[in-house]
């Protein structure tokens, strides 16, 4: 074999792989969404004349990031775990839908069935689901400067940046956030426990009760890795204790469903008590409503 056929063998799977490697960039540049499909989004939403806080919009696949600078004044949700996350606080679901967005896409479909209107616009689809009414009677989050946030017997009034905080600590105080209870954050309120043999209470006076209370609770990720021990978030309605919310140290914001329905058409003053038997790392979020009634 002579010298040229030597480098020709040799240099070949080196020129193939280099051949895959553009072929595969330019097929990603082929379906990377353009800034102008944003602005021809936002005319979809406008043309089916979505209502921020109304309705619902969240992005797929959630790690994408370029479509807030278009859509972010219309406060998307959190596109992660979507087709978990409690959705009765809104009448419609609006979905903007990205390349490589396939697997949280099917299980959204799994949940809900096909969308009611799909359109697409260049390389992102705009898709829109009808949900049942809102059933939502109290949103815990949504009225966090309504509540009573105490720590043991002592009032927690200090203001702080989404709400109060407890003493000199900053880490115990009650605050709505952005917080990376998922992988892209979500809107929750957060809770850390006190230490062993305290706890935190957040109540509110003259809830309505519907037929049930959906509690997402779970650790940041920070307190998945150094949490030592299980928080409970007990609650109570008046002096009925409706159920205990446990989670381990663990990085799933995930849904509890209390059931209220012997309580259903009344009102109460609905307490969350938040403990822990090792306050050491625990970095907690929670965000709950009173439903009543529909999936």
């Amino acid at each position: 074999m002579t010298d040229r056929a030597v480098a020709t063998a040799l240099l070949a799977p080196l020129l193939l792989a280099l051949a895959l490697s553009w072929s595969r960039l330019l097929g990603a540049g082929c379906h990377v969404p353009h800034d102008g499909d944003y602005f021809e989004a936002r005319r979809v939403l406008e043309a089916q004349r979505f209502t921020r806080g109304t309705d619902a919009l969240a992005v797929l696949p959630p790690w994408s990031l370029r479509p807030f600078t278009v859509l972010g004044d219309l406060e998307p949700i959190s596109g992660d775990a979507l087709a978990d996350q409690p959705l009765q606080r809104y009448a419609r679901l609006f979905v903007l839908v990205e390349p490589d967005a396939e697997d949280d896409h099917d299980a959204l479909v799994a949940r809900l069935g096909a969308p009611a209107a799909v359109e697409q616009v260049g390389r992102v689809v705009v898709e829109r689901w009808d949900l049942p009414p809102p059933s939502v009677t109290f949103d815990f989050r949504a009225r966090l400067a309504e509540a009573t946030v105490t720590l043991g017997r002592e009032r927690c009034d200090q203001p702080v940046r989404g709400g109060v905080g407890c003493g000199g600590d900053r880490r115990l105080r009650v605050t709505r956030e952005w917080l990376l209870v998922s992988e892209n954050a979500d809107d929750a309120v957060w809770s850390r426990p006190p230490p062993r043999g305290q706890t935190l209470e957040i109540a509110w006076d003259a809830v309505p009760l519907g037929e049930a209370l959906l509690v997402r609770a779970g650790f940041t990720r920070d307190g998945a890795d150094r949490a030592r021990a299980p928080v409970r978030v007990t609650v109570w309605a008046d002096d009925v204790e409706v159920g205990r919310v446990v989670r381990e140290p663990a990085f799933a914001f995930t849904t509890s469903r209390l059931d209220t329905h012997a309580l259903l058409g009344t009102s109460a003053r609905v307490r969350f008590v938040v403990d822990t038997d090792d306050a050491e790392g625990a970095d907690f979020a929670w965000d709950a409503i009173a439903v009543g009634g529909g999936p």
